[in-house]
């Protein structure tokens, strides 16, 4: 994320999709301030549209500017191809 405001603290919210109707979503909080180059992102929840248990993200705080999110438990779609 760039061009945030100095000094803002944000929630971002980013969702994706794929060609079998799985919609994801997951929600971020951002920090910005230019004073000591003190900034962060981190994951903090989401949803997946699914008919299994296995509906949240599993966020990785690679350092203060990176989280990585993988989805599990996505199901094939109705013709039995890949996720």
């Amino acid at each position: 994320i760039t061009g945030i405001a100095d000094g803002g603290i944000y929630k971002a919210v980013v969702s994706v999709s794929n060609s079998c109707g799985r919609v994801a979503v997951a929600d971020y909080y951002v920090t910005n301030n230019n004073f000591n180059s003190a900034f962060s992102i981190k994951g903090i929840n989401g949803l997946l549209n699914t008919d299994t248990t296995d509906k949240a993200p599993a966020f990785t705080e690679v350092n203060r500017n990176t989280t990585s999110v993988v989805w599990s438990g996505i199901p094939n779609c109705a013709g039995g191809t890949n996720t």
